[in-house]
């Protein structure tokens, strides 16, 4: 597996997890379809002049608990994941972190959508996207959550996967990571 160099058009793409979520694609504005064009032209450069690199998802480097400051209760994290998730960082307890995918595997679950690869998967590709691009995580989880699911077709909300994923990324976007998943 590859790891995913899709930080820059990672806010262009959560932009729409809402309506994925929803099950489908929401006529957007003129403005925002002008910025889309413009965010998809500058994400295509981008991801031609950087290659992607095969080795699969590095989880972050354990935290010295002498540094841990404060120590907050999980569903309180989980109540800040929805609006941000930038305290995933600073979670010195790999367990939470497992924990907290888990809650979100699940909460997709109770609306219909069923994602299959383990937790500890995701949070090993979560802390590697937000170690490369930091603001990630100035997203709700359940947004981050979303897109790395597409990202690995594991977001099974009764649409075609491959449909989802070309909606969601764009044609070049899309084409990319379809290599990145040795998929033809």
């Amino acid at each position: 597996m590859k790891p995913i160099n899709f930080f820059m058009v990672l806010f262009f793409m959560l932009g729409y997890a809402g309506e994925i979520l929803a099950g489908g694609a929401v006529a957007a504005t003129k403005q925002k379809q002008a910025v889309a064009g413009q965010q998809q032209k500058l994400l295509q450069q981008q991801m031609q002049q950087r290659q992607w690199q095969q080795a699969p998802p590095q989880a972050a480097p354990r935290v010295d608990e002498s540094e841990i400051e404060d120590v907050v209760d999980i569903n309180e994290l989980w109540k800040q994941f929805e609006t941000t998730s930038e305290a995933w960082m600073l979670i010195a307890d790999p367990e939470a972190k497992v924990m907290t995918v888990a809650h979100y595997v699940d909460f997709f679950a109770r609306q219909g959508t069923k994602i299959r690869k383990p937790p500890t998967f995701y949070v090993g590709m979560i802390d590697a996207m937000a170690a490369e691009s930091p603001p990630l995580l100035s997203n709700p989880f359940d947004k981050i959550m979303t897109l790395v699911a597409i990202l690995e077709y594991d977001f099974d909300n009764g649409e075609n996967p491959d449909q989802l994923a070309h909606r969601f990324l764009g044609q070049e976007q899309y084409r990319q990571n379809r290599q990145r998943l040795g998929l033809p």
